[in-house]
C-alpha cells in the first residue's frame, strides 16, 4: 500500500494536537521545561509532579517541575493524554533578564505577570 507525501502529512496532522506540534518546534536548549494544562486556572495549571498513587499533581507555576529536555517533557505530555488527564502545553520554565536598574514597581509587574500569565502595564 502506498501513502502519497500528503497524506501522510494529513495524518500527522490529524494525530497531533496543537500544543504536542508546538513542542516539536523546540528544542533543548529553550529549556528547561514546564508542562501546562489547558482549561486551568493559573493556581493550578502546572505540574508538580505525581502523587503517592501515581496521579498527577497541578499548582502554581511556582514550584512546577521542570524537564530538562524537550524528550523528557513531550514524553509526559504523551503520558497525560494517554491516561485521560487532559492536554499539556509544553512551555519554556522562562527566567526574567532585567537590564539596566528596573525599579521594585517594574519587577512587580513582571513577576506577577510571570506568575499568573496575566500582564499589566
Amino acid at each position: 500500500m502506498k501513502i502519497t507525501k500528503q497524506r501522510l502529512k494529513e495524518i500527522i496532522k490529524e494525530e497531533l494536537t496543537k500544543y504536542e506540534r508546538e513542542a516539536l518546534m523546540m528544542d533543548d536548549e529553550d529549556g528547561p521545561f514546564v508542562l501546562r494544562m489547558s482549561g486551568k486556572g493559573a493556581e493550578e495549571a502546572y505540574l508538580h509532579g505525581l502523587d503517592s498513587g501515581g496521579r498527577p499533581k497541578f499548582g502554581p507555576r511556582d514550584g512546577a517541575h521542570e524537564y530538562s529536555s524537550i524528550d523528557k517533557a513531550m514524553n509526559r505530555q504523551s503520558a497525560l493524554k494517554a491516561d485521560g488527564d487532559g492536554l499539556a502545553e509544553v512551555e519554556p520554565a522562562a527566567t526574567l533578564r532585567l537590564k539596566g536598574d528596573p525599579s521594585q514597581k517594574e519587577i512587580d509587574r513582571l513577576a506577577y505577570g510571570a506568575r499568573t500569565g496575566r500582564w499589566r502595564k
